[in-house]
């Protein structure tokens, strides 16, 4: 279970630390997001994701992520991804996780790009296909994913 939480554990940390930096007023912001403010949207989302500023909800999280994903923000691609992939109060869909780690990938989301590399090393709702693992793990690497450069320089 370690192995499959570690890839997440980088990227909880990044974005906790970016939340607690920033002014938080909940009701401007909910209402913000309830006119489709965007940053407001994804800040619910990550907000309820990582229990900053509120309690970690997943109800929530899914909610705020999921229109921040159809939206078209990258890092609510990967958190609503994030909720399926670790079956974080819905039931784990690999599938679903793959559909919105690839849309994140397709916007240079470093972090989805590892994902990517992770699911298809490991083969995890997918045959395993270390040729295609590696690309996504060498797009992170570029991308900038600390996950991919430690991996990366574990194989050199």
């Amino acid at each position: 279970m370690l192995k499959a939480v570690a890839p997440l554990l980088g990227f909880i940390l990044h974005t906790a630390l970016a939340l607690a930096e920033e002014e938080f007023d909940f009701d401007s912001t909910l209402a913000r997001a309830e006119q489709g403010d965007l940053q407001a949207i994804h800040g619910l989302c990550a907000r309820y994701h990582f229990g900053v500023d509120l309690p970690e909800d997943w109800q929530q999280a899914l909610i705020w992520c999921e229109r921040s994903a159809k939206a078209g923000a990258n890092s609510g691609q990967t958190l609503y991804a994030e909720i399926y992939y670790f079956g974080l109060g819905v039931e784990r869909d690999y599938e679903t996780a793959l559909f919105w780690y690839r849309k994140a990938a397709e916007q240079g989301h470093p972090h989805a790009t590892y994902m990517l590399y992770v699911i298809y090393a490991e083969g995890r709702g997918v045959p395993a296909n270390p040729q295609l693992a590696t690309q996504y793990l060498q797009q992170a690497f570029f991308l900038g994913s600390k996950q991919a450069i430690k991996k990366y320089n574990q194989i050199d």
